[in-house]
């Protein structure tokens, strides 16, 4: 359960979750490959809170943040939620290329509405593959909420159960 946000998910013992210190390693790691796809992360300033995973099916789920500044925090504001998908997709090359450079190859990328916890939500819809095995992405997105842009983020591999997974949460 996340207060912080305001949701939370029921997973069973098929879940493990990753501890502080690989949590820590992979926030590392993606600002490594986000330099190497040739994003500036001087202010680069996320952190991963959580992250589990399972083998069957194979599926992720993981909560980022984003430490905000006020002029960030008031445009994510006005913006609304579909404007900041809006904007991340107006970036979908600069996203495909990084991506790429984790050995993810992206063939669509799209906005979806979902439901969420009850809601009619927007959310980014990624499909791609990792050395040839299909994977699935879905992200939604918390920027109203405080200092912090917080993304939750649903991986599936072989076939799409994001939608399954949206369900977990309450």
């Amino acid at each position: 359960e996340n207060t912080y946000v305001g949701y939370g998910c029921a997973l069973d013992g098929s879940w493990t979750y990753k501890t502080a210190e690989a949590l820590q390693d992979i926030s590392g790691l993606t600002k490594d490959i986000f330099e190497q796809g040739g994003v500036d992360t001087s202010a680069f300033n996320q952190v991963m809170d959580m992250m589990a995973e399972r083998t069957d099916p194979i599926s992720n789920i993981n909560i980022n943040y984003t430490a905000l500044s006020a002029q960030e925090r008031l445009a994510h504001r006005l913006a609304g939620e579909e404007g900041i998908i809006d904007a991340t997709l107006q970036q979908k090359d600069l996203l495909i290329s990084t991506y790429a450079q984790a050995g993810i190859e992206v063939s669509a990328m799209e906005k979806i509405s979902v439901t969420f916890c009850g809601e009619e939500r927007w959310a980014i819809h990624t499909v791609a593959s990792i050395q040839g095995i299909p994977y699935y992405i879905l992200q939604l997105f918390d920027t109203n909420i405080g200092p912090y842009y917080v993304t939750l983020t649903l991986g599936a591999f072989v076939e799409d159960t994001t939608p399954q997974l949206l369900e977990l949460f309450y």
